[in-house]
């Protein structure tokens, strides 16, 4: 028995922190009342759109003013949703079978995660672990794989594109950059927030073959010459996902006189004000004029609420963290950044990547879309959510893992792990399973079909803080 746990310790620990994820995610779907989860309410309607039509793309022209500016530009996840909702044969409530859907999409998300591992550290089995129990214990993230809502598949493709593009870069392989692609594509037709990783991958391969263009697309010419089966699959879904995007985006253009329409370039103002709650916050200028934050202000602010409403569970109703369990938090990001500065120079290229990808990406989320939003509204918390940094978390959660790690000998490495997924583990499930207000998050369990109904003020509520869904 020893020499069995000796010999398979990793998988078995793998197996049981995956396990243990799906099993709070599992939770989370039989218990958590319907409309709690972000835009739930929203995202169902949508899906119920596409279930009951034979279409694969809905004109606006046949829909109201919130679900037609949805679909404009933001359409894949409902459309794929509502044609595999046909596959509930088990009578089960339509609005459960979705959130299994999801939970599948973020079980997907561990493999790619795990995979995306094994190209940073290789070998190094107790850094894969620790990272691995980091990422499974973040409580906002195992709430939203158990919801409906299109970031579950977002996220998916985001570390898809991730996973592939470093793999391209490292192996050079064509085939690898295509399915990059194609996650990519099927990225940009699923929420609009994907541009900015896309862009920032992009610029990165740009720079990789910046000396090599002529070998780089000769390859291309190879792969393609090849004409095997899987080559030519990838390459169609490729060429058919790019099309999809160019279709979408061009009549988009051509009609609307914008990429990505807003609701009132589509219909009339009355009709947006009117439909959304909080459309006239994000749209029309309020009148009286306030002193805005610096942008060093306003980003030490929203530090602070991105990691509430990542290590808390912010919805429709929201569980904010313990203050202990913040101070933790802030604690270990302090020790990080002193270990990161300690040992800057021993930096390796896919590390180097990663930093500037998280880096990147956050840096725009924080200032070209909150801070941004911030001066236009005044609403310093307005569309600041954790769950908006989630296409970068895995490598966030790498990096950080890695310099509070590296520092350490073989053996206090392990020690060090240890202690750091204790600490994650105990800040995420239990934190919520014990807290005073679970009580208003669930209700009874109901598994056969009924109609779903929503708490339309924690609806409002919620629309209210909301800009990038």
């Amino acid at each position: 028995m020893i020499k069995f746990l000796k010999k398979h310790y990793f998988w078995l620990i793998i197996f049981a922190l995956a396990s243990y994820f799906l099993l709070k995610a599992s939770y989370f779907v039989l218990h958590v009342k319907f409309g709690i989860p972000p835009d739930e309410g929203e995202h169902y309607q949508q899906i119920m759109n596409y279930f009951n039509s034979s279409s694969f793309f809905l004109s606006h022209e046949n829909l109201d003013a919130t679900y037609g500016t949805l679909n404009q530009s933001r359409f894949f996840y409902h459309m794929f949703m509502g044609k595999l909702l046909h596959l509930n044969f088990f009578g089960i409530e339509n609005y459960m079978f979705l959130r299994g859907l999801n939970v599948v999409f973020s079980l997907g998300y561990l493999v790619m995660f795990y995979k995306l591992l094994k190209l940073f550290f290789k070998e190094k089995k107790w850094l894969i672990l620790t990272t691995f129990a980091i990422q499974t214990n973040i409580i906002m993230f195992t709430f939203l794989s158990a919801s409906i809502n299109y970031d579950n598949l977002v996220n998916l493709l985001a570390i898809g594109s991730i996973y592939f593009v470093l793999k391209h870069i490292q192996s050079g392989e064509i085939k690898s950059l295509l399915i990059a692609g194609i996650c990519v594509c099927l990225g940009m037709l699923t929420k609009i927030s994907f541009g900015p990783l896309m862009v920032i991958l992009f610029l990165i391969l740009v720079v990789h073959h910046r000396k090599d263009a002529m070998i780089f697309f000769k390859a291309i010419i190879v792969f393609i010459k090849k004409k095997k089966r899987n080559h030519i699959i990838i390459l169609g879904l490729f060429i058919a996902t790019l099309s999809a995007n160019v279709i979408l985006y061009s009549s988009n253009y051509v009609q609307y006189d914008a990429f990505f329409p807003k609701c009132h370039q589509m219909y009339s103002m009355e009709e947006c004000l009117e439909e959304s709650d909080n459309y006239a916050i994000y749209n029309v200028a309020p009148q009286a004029e306030f002193t805005p934050m610096k942008p060093y202000e306003y980003f030490k602010t929203w530090s602070n609420l991105m990691l509430e409403r990542t290590f808390g569970i912010f919805a429709h109703q929201t569980i904010q963290p313990e203050k202990q369990a913040m101070s933790t938090v802030r604690t270990l990001l302090a020790i990080f950044f002193i270990f990161f500065v300690l040992q800057i120079r021993k930096r390796k290229k896919p590390l180097d990547i990663a930093i500037l990808v998280a880096l990147s990406y956050t840096l725009f989320l924080a200032f070209e879309v909150n801070y941004k939003g911030y001066l236009f509204n005044g609403i310093y918390h307005a569309g600041v959510q954790g769950r908006y940094i989630f296409p970068v978390l895995p490598l966030i959660v790498m990096i950080f893992t890695y310099y509070m790690m590296a520092l350490f000998g073989k053996r206090s490495r392990v020690i060090v792990g240890i202690v750091l997924a204790i600490m994650f583990i105990y800040m995420a499930f239990p934190s919520y399973y014990f807290h005073e207000n679970r009580d208003s998050f669930e209700a009874r369990i109901q598994l056969m079909k009924t109609q779903p109904t929503i708490d339309k003020t924690a609806v409002v509520s919620l629309r209210y803080l909301t800009t990038l869904s």
